[in-house]
């Protein structure tokens, strides 16, 4: 398994229909980068730091990264826990190892479907 790991800021990880023009081009530019990406090194599942219910609390109804999977046919997976995942596996919010740790296990996981 190879891995590509893009760093962004997470503000561009979904996009509010009620953002303004600034964000949007920044949105889609990021959209252009991933499918770009995904062409040139046959990204065959695309993973992100984040949640479904990350995407509740922002309102919004899918992730950047999520919208550009299902553009090109590929498969996508949340992989930051959500706040019960955290309880259950006793993750404090800032332990940023533990977090780590969850992605990879996520990604493993993945790898295995």
């Amino acid at each position: 398994m190879r891995v590509f790991l893009v760093g962004v800021n997470h503000r561009i990880q979904y996009l509010r229909d009620s953002e303004g023009p600034q964000c949007t081009e920044e949105v889609r530019g990021f959209e252009q980068y991933l499918a770009q990406q995904c062409q040139t090194h046959q990204i065959q599942l695309l993973a992100e730091e984040f949640s479904d219910e990350a995407c509740i609390l922002n309102e919004v109804r899918e992730s950047t990264v999520e919208r550009v999977a299902a553009t090109r046919g590929i498969r996508h997976r949340f992989c930051d826990p959500d706040s019960e995942q955290r309880n259950v596996l006793n993750i404090p919010p800032n332990d940023i190892q533990r977090r780590e740790e969850f992605w990879l296990d996520c990604l493993l996981d993945a790898q295995k479907t």
